[in-house]
């Protein structure tokens, strides 16, 4: 029992040397031999030195007790350590054994943190190594004894050094074997030995704000990767706890990540995941622990602000760019024509069209920023863009307009290849609008879905470093806004009636269409017998003037804005009457389309307005399309008897005497009067 009391004790007394010293792990096998201490044996004792900032105890024996992933210990060169030996090995083993008069070895038989070794060592039993580039040192070929570790050395950034502690070489072995009473029968024991002592170094906070364009708007759920350069000059996932055993933090609601107890070094966080729709900027954020507790690091990039250099706890405030892009057409308004998302037009017409688009403050940065316009039923004309800040005409030649001959549209490219950082300060981070001019052709489509025009933004999504030279750079990678207008055509029908509107209809009647009462005749394009409509810009070949009804009595005049139109009636049926005046048509009809409103992203592409349907009325009646129908009826005239016949000699005969009478009369009148 005596012996079992002091194996006990010696186990106790380095248990509690090695949580003074704060031990860690390791990685390699150890050797062992059987219960029984050979004298002659050499065996090892392997430090590991660790800086750690945290409260975990590491234990000393084997490598199984390595510190876990996670556990924020970094391995710590250039730290001294001295061993003595103050116990050789008939000493020891006599303890062991219960032959000593010793009933209890402990560190402080030995060593005092204040003064120092307590006993003499001989130089031959002194020790001396300094931790390398991986935080070990191995001190090999010891022979058996009872060792005092020393920490004598450490770098300036260490704050606290581990404490000193007693080691039995060989040690128990506490994983081996089950029955370790009965004087340690069946113990075994570590002549390989490792112990991890960590230091406390100096640290250093960082506490770093994720906010939208504005500054002011906190960005949740952005994610950052943490990284410590090592020795090698490579950066490597750094944890800070067993929480982030991965490196990646992610913005609270307030936007922040506060990191703190950073050891002395150099270390950057990437941007890895952001909001949909923002620009993620993968370029690292570098900043320095200093030996003295102080943070600094400077970072030159637009969006970017870092304030509490040089103290404790560094902060940094980085904005996140968000591009956008609406789209409009003017209202067909002669005074105070409104800016809207839908507008009525004739086939032919100008439509202006206004595209605003918000871009990033970071938009030098970027590798794709361009704006492509798409009508269906229109054609854009190019040549008549307009690029203005604020009231600013932002020169033509800082972009590069591309008309798609195929779809009639464009693509402005903010981003030519001759570009520069200055010509771009004019608009970045500020609002632009893109003014232009559409016509509306003679293939528009006339009611119904009426005539989109979509513009789209598309932009990188995310800024990468500079690559070196000859390596492949990174995907340009992009996220895309939408949002569009429509614009929409009507139409009118007239039927020709004879005598009323139960009569027989007209064909072959003719009209010409005039756009005031008295105005000249509107040329149209004749479609087929009995509809037309408008001309396109620039069509005059297939042009007419004259509209001539069908069989059925009708002409159809398509491609019209509201307004009042007038038919003027220049050939009908024989026996009837011409109409005495134009016929005025009145087209007036509201439409209101229906958006589906969206702010989400799929895919990377954000669809802000996707048409759902179009409801015409005319003034309280729903209308079935975009159609405003008339009735026009012609009348018999008197028939009058056809000239240099008998009736026309019996006229003049009764002309001429009534005009004879009337001269007699006078004679007559004169005579009695005088």
């Amino acid at each position: 029992m005596k012996t079992m009391k002091k194996l006990l004790t010696i186990l106790l007394a380095i248990a509690t040397a090695a949580m003074l010293a704060i031990p860690a792990f390791a990685t390699t096998t150890p050797t062992t031999t059987e219960a029984t201490i050979t004298k002659t044996e050499t065996g090892s004792i392997t430090v590991h030195k660790y800086e750690y900032n945290g409260t975990a105890g590491f234990a000393t024996g084997t490598t199984s007790d390595a510190p876990a992933t996670g556990s924020g210990a970094m391995p710590l060169a250039g730290v001294t350590f001295t061993l003595y030996k103050v116990k050789n090995a008939d000493q020891l083993v006599a303890y062991y054994e219960g032959t000593s008069t010793v009933d209890e070895f402990t560190l402080s038989d030995f060593y005092d943190e204040n003064t120092g070794l307590k006993v003499t060592v001989a130089a031959a039993d002194t020790y001396t190594g300094t931790t390398g580039a991986d935080g070990t040192y191995k001190f090999d070929n010891l022979p058996v004894g009872l060792y005092v570790l020393v920490e004598t050395d450490a770098p300036a950034k260490v704050t606290v050094k581990s404490a000193a502690s007693l080691i039995s070489l060989p040690l128990v072995n506490t994983n081996a074997g089950t029955n370790k009473s009965n004087n340690n029968d069946n113990a075994k024991w570590l002549y390989d030995i490792h112990v991890y002592p960590k230091n406390k170094t100096s640290v250093g906070g960082v506490t770093l704000t994720k906010v939208a364009a504005d500054g002011t708007t906190p960005l949740q759920g952005v994610k950052f990767k943490l990284e410590k350069k090592g020795t090698g000059g490579a950066y490597a996932v750094y944890a800070v706890d067993a929480n982030h055993g991965d490196g990646i933090y992610t913005t609270d609601e307030n936007g922040e990540i506060s990191l703190s107890n950073l050891p002395h070094g150099d270390y950057q966080l990437t941007e890895t995941e952001t909001q949909d729709g923002y620009i993620q900027d993968a370029r690292p954020i570098q900043f320095t622990v200093t030996e003295d507790s102080k943070v600094t690091a400077t970072d030159p990039r637009t969006g970017i602000s870092i304030s509490g250099k040089d103290t404790p706890q560094l902060s940094i405030t980085l904005k996140n760019e968000k591009p956008d892009l609406t789209k409009e057409v003017q209202e067909n308004k002669e005074t105070d024509p409104a800016w809207t998302n839908d507008a009525q037009y004739s086939i032919g017409d100008t439509i202006p069209y206004k595209v605003t688009v918000k871009v990033p403050s970071n938009i030098a940065d970027l590798k794709t920023f361009k704006v492509t316009d798409t009508p269906t039923g229109l054609k854009d004309d190019a040549t008549s863009i307009v690029i203005k800040q604020g009231g600013t005409i932002y020169a033509s030649g800082n972009y590069s307009v591309t008309a798609n001959t195929t779809t009639g549209g464009y693509t402005i490219d903010f981003l030519p290849s001759d570009i520069t950082p200055e010509k771009l300060a004019t608009i970045a981070g500020k609002e632009i609008t893109i003014t232009y001019n559409a016509t509306l052709l003679s293939t528009a489509t006339i009611g119904g879905t009426g005539n989109p025009n979509t513009a789209d933004l598309e932009y990188s999504n995310k800024i990468n470093p500079e690559t070196a030279p000859g390596e492949t750079p990174p995907e340009d990678t992009k996220d895309h806004i939408e949002d569009r207008a429509i614009v929409y055509t009507y139409k009118f029908e007239i039927t020709k009636y004879l005598d009323s509107t139960s009569g027989d209809k007209a064909p072959n009647v003719e009209f010409e269409l005039l756009l005031t009462e008295n105005g000249t005749a509107v040329p149209v394009v004749e479609e087929s017998v009995g509809t037309y409509r408008l001309p396109a810009s620039g069509e005059t070949t297939t042009t007419t003037t004259t509209l001539k009804t069908g069989s059925d009595g009708k002409i159809l005049v398509k491609g019209l804005e509201n307004a009042t139109y007038y038919l003027k009636e220049t050939k009908t049926v024989n026996g009837y009457n011409l109409l005495s005046k134009p016929v005025a048509i009145i087209v007036s009809i509201d439409e209101t389309t229906k958006w589906e409103l969206s702010e989400d992203y799929v895919n990377g592409k954000l669809t802000k307005r996707t048409y759902e349907s179009t409801t015409y009325k005319s003034g309280t009646t729903t209308l079935t399309e975009a159609l405003v129908s008339a009735d026009i009826i012609n009348k018999k005239g008197f028939t009058l008897p056809q000239t240099g016949g008998l009736g026309t000699l019996t006229l003049s005969v009764i002309g001429c005497a009534l005009v004879l009478g009337g001269a007699l009369v006078l004679v007559n009148s004169k005579k009695r009067a005088k």
